[in-house]
């Protein structure tokens, strides 16, 4: 709905969240219903209108209309919003009140109705936050059985289930609480702006994601409700890894892909319905075009599986070959890594494996002769050139490998440690820091690290070493790395990053490293969300691509901003796809041209992209100005295009916008760069006979509408519309309506009136019940005769028989146009009858 702002903080008072009854009516009444066009829509194959009086609607272009109102079909006449959603019309409703204490005049919301038969019956709905003090329902969209509305005070609403339920959307938990808090008019301006919407728009060109764009008091905001494979998969991350351009992050309900188009992250979670043989995902692993993910079946016993994937993870087929020791509990993948054609996987206590055909098939490598030796429990792998270290529950291993000869061991060395007071004999995790010659950007030496836990918690400890010099001795650090419990290890150039419980350790210096907490006790997500000391909790995995840290833990996973460590971007999984998965606020700082968004729309431009129009005013914070902004990136940029007035709608035919504002009908065939105001003269055609009109500069144009190469527009005026490709045609004609009364017998039409507009006339409708000589005559408001404009003048008559022949040019009995005002008409009839009717004469 797109109609005058009526501006004013209210609070809201809990409702119910609906209410239905059903109510049958009469027959629509004859005529556009009102003058004041709030908004243009098509339902059903035909056209219908939201006006000050009710609804409106024409099948045959606006030659012949029919409405309803207050007293066939809706509650009350003021109709706010309407919106077609495939069988089903809904509208607004609300009525005017006056507060008691300041008797300022405000609007009530009435509520939801909705009609499946083009108004034959009506069905009525109390919705939460439409009923109520300026809970005035503005505008309604959707899109499939979603369905969404913004009701100004009544804050956002939403419902998936073609609005049988709905419920409420917040930008903040702190929205939520002032809303439910504040209960009476004297608190009104307690009520957050981010919780006054007046306009909403729904995008759906995000695969199975649904965009809301709502637009507050203070800033346009982007919902995003996703469905589950649109999501993080888990909130508990065991592992992270990344490879041919995406980052895989392994949970507890599956595994989540993460890849970067045009600066925008783009998800993809897999589950048990893609293939994954379990739905614990322990590890992850990329080789060329195939992924491996390494699973639990928690549901069926912890048993273990691996799958491969063609397809970036959309579907997998469990691999089996070769991995028959591996099918029993504490037997999974743990970690992997590629080394020249071989790929190793560390498999827990199923030990260590090789596969030389990118997955597909598998061949143990046992490091002990013993199957029960802790050297063949293998917790991690990792590697450079023909060198591979692995991690087992007596150590770390370090092989060197025959490639020619199926990457078989030729020598080994074991760096054993044992449960103690400073250390732990298991080697949970290894890692080799490459550092490189900036001259020759060649590696110029390593270090291992190892992460150690103890096999007996009650013999040993926790601890992390590292050698600069394979082994010969091992380094660590008493205050930051023994006794506190660490899990992953990651390297950010020459820096080493450190996760852990309790723990995100940072140092630079690889001889004496200084170590401290990054980034402190608090995350602080980039999109606003501020999780309690989300840093004090078990972090398991971290992984760094680029200047891009990604971590994840017991509490959901982690993306640093590229190059810094503050302001993390947080994913929580929600697989409900009726939860906001994310929440985006624009507002003049990211260059939009005010912070109140008062209209919404979406374009497709006939190379595929899709642009976001919005309409602003100041908001409620100050900043901004009435104009036009666009966006080409999701709303990530925005320009502003025009200045200095208000828009109420926009339509879209082509890469051509249309823009109803204050300022008239504009046009851009450029996306806005530059505009053209356009001029709306014709014929008022549903009028007893057609007549000159025109909307001059000073009507308001309200709403616009692009159907089947024809434009509608509502303005405060009337109606009007005109085929596309007349626009160009500088002789165009426009095909306008307005409301007239055919239950009046006597009146004047169009009026106001203006004789300065070429040929124009004003015509005068009255009965004559039997043949006569017909008398016209007009007077100004003194009753002065201005001009006799028909003199005995023939008609014929009868029952039910008018007169709307006889015209009037506006000129007085001087042959100059008559000054603006009000005059009168008195037909008199020969046959004793006289008609007095009332005309306005407009500049």
């Amino acid at each position: 709905m797109k109609k005058l702002i009526l501006i004013g903080l209210v609070l809201l008072v809990p409702g119910t969240i609906m209410g239905a009854y059903l109510h049958f009516m009469d027959e629509p009444y004859g005529g556009l219903s009102d003058n004041i066009v709030y908004e243009i829509i098509e339902h059903k194959g035909k056209i219908w209108t939201s006006t000050g009086r009710g609804v409106s609607f024409t099948s045959d272009g606006g030659r012949t209309w029919s409405n309803y109102d207050a007293t066939n079909g809706l509650i009350y006449d003021e109709v706010t919003a309407i919106y077609s959603a495939g069988d089903t019309l809904w509208v607004a409703i609300d009525s005017a009140g006056v507060d008691n204490a300041t008797k300022e005049t405000y609007l009530v919301g009435q509520g939801l109705i909705h009609t499946e038969d083009e108004g034959q019956s009506w069905a009525t709905m109390a919705v939460e936050g439409t009923l109520g003090f300026r809970r005035t329902v503005y505008d309604i969209a959707g899109a499939d059985s979603f369905l969404t509305f913004a009701a100004w005070a009544g804050g956002l609403g939403v419902s998936f289930n073609d609005g049988t339920t709905w419920r409420k959307v917040y930008y903040t938990p702190s929205d939520s609480v002032m809303y439910d808090s504040i209960l009476g008019g004297a608190n009104l301006n307690l009520l957050p702006p981010t919780n006054l919407y007046f306009a909403t728009v729904v995008d759906t060109f995000h695969q199975d994601s649904i965009v809301l764009w709502a637009g507050s008091a203070d800033g346009l905001m982007r919902f995003v409700y996703a469905p589950d494979y649109a999501k993080p998969s888990s909130n508990r991350i065991n592992y992270i890894t990344s490879g041919e351009g995406y980052v895989y992050i392994c949970g507890d309900s599956g595994l989540t892909s993460i890849k970067y188009i045009d600066s925008t992250e783009v998800l993809f979670s897999s589950f048990e319905r893609n293939g994954l043989p379990g739905m614990n995902v322990t590890a992850a692993h990329r080789i060329g075009d195939y992924l491996l993910a390494a699973t639990l079946d928690t549901l069926g016993g912890e048993i273990p599986g691996l799958g491969r994937s063609e397809d970036n993870g959309m579907t997998f087929t469990t691999i089996t070959a070769g991995l028959d020791n591996m099918d029993g509990a504490e037997e999974n993948a743990e970690d992997f890594v590629t080394m020249g054609d071989f790929v190793f996987m560390a498999a827990f206590k199923a030990g260590l494996y090789k596969s030389a055909d990118s997955g597909a098939t598998w061949e143990a490598v046992p490091l002990a002769g013993d199957p029960a030796s802790l050297l063949n429990v293998a917790h991690s792998v990792d590697g450079y050139l023909d060198t591979l270290w692995v991690g087992t529950d007596t150590g770390v291993v370090l092989l060197t490998l025959d490639y020619a000869a199926n990457a078989a061991i030729l020598t080994d060395s074991l760096f054993e440690f044992t449960d103690s007071d400073t250390s732990g004999a298991r080697c949970h995790k290894v890692r080799l820091q490459k550092y490189i010659d900036e001259d020759t950007e060649a590696v110029d030496s390593i270090a291992v690290w190892v992460i150690q836990h103890p096999l007996n918690p009650a013999t040993g400890n926790y601890a992390v070493y590292f050698t600069p010099n394979v082994g010969e001795y091992w380094i660590t650090n008493a205050n930051f790395l023994q006794g506190a419990a660490h899990f992953d290890i990651e390297f950010f150039g020459a820096a080493v990053m450190l996760t852990g419980y309790e723990a995100l350790r940072f140092a630079v210096d690889k001889i004496d490293p200084e170590w401290a907490t990054i980034p402190g006790y608090d995350i602080r997500d980039s999109l606003g969300v501020i999780p309690n000391n989300y840093s004090q909790k078990n972090i398991y995995a971290i992984e760094a691509v680029d200047d891009t840290i990604y971590i994840g833990g017991a509490y959901g996973a982690l993306v640093s901003p590229p190059g810094q460590f503050i302001r993390w971007h947080i994913f929580l999984a929600d697989r409900d796809p009726r939860h906001v998965y994310a929440i985006d606020r624009y507002t003049v700082t990211d260059t939009l041209s005010g912070n109140f968004v008062n209209a919404l729309d979406i374009q497709v431009v006939p190379d595929g992209d899709t642009l976001i129009w919005a309409s602003t005013h100041p908001g409620a914070t100050g900043g901004g100005s009435n104009g036009i902004s666009v966006s080409t990136h999701d709303g990530k940029n925005w320009d502003v295009v025009y200045t200095g007035t208000n828009a109420w709608n926009f339509a879209f035919a082509g890469d051509t916008v249309f823009a109803a504002t204050d300022a008239g009908l504009l046009m851009s065939t450029d996306l806005g760069e530059s505009w053209d105001t356009l001029y709306i003269a014709g014929l008022l055609r549903n009028f007893p006979r057609p007549v000159d009109y025109f909307f001059d500069s000073a009507t308001q144009v309200i709403s616009v509408l692009v159907r089947d190469d024809t434009l509608w527009v509502g303005t405060d005026q009337g109606a009007a519309l005109i085929h596309l490709d007349s626009l160009g045609n500088p002789d165009y004609d426009w095909d306008l309506f307005r409301t007239y009364d055919s239950t009046r017998t006597v009146y004047a039409f169009p009026v106001p009136y203006s004789p300065y507009d070429g040929n124009s006339r004003v015509f005068f409708h009255f009965p004559v019940p039997r043949d006569a000589f017909v008398t016209v005559e007009i007077f100004d408001f003194a009753m002065n005769l201005v001009q006799t404009v028909a003199d005995g003048i023939f008609q014929q008559g009868g029952e039910g028989i008018v007169s709307s022949t006889l015209y009037w040019d506006g000129l007085n009995g001087k042959g100059d146009y008559a000054a603006a005002g009000i005059y009168y008409f008195k037909a008199s009839l020969s046959t004793g009858e006289e008609y007095w009717g009332k005309l306005a004469v407009k500049p």
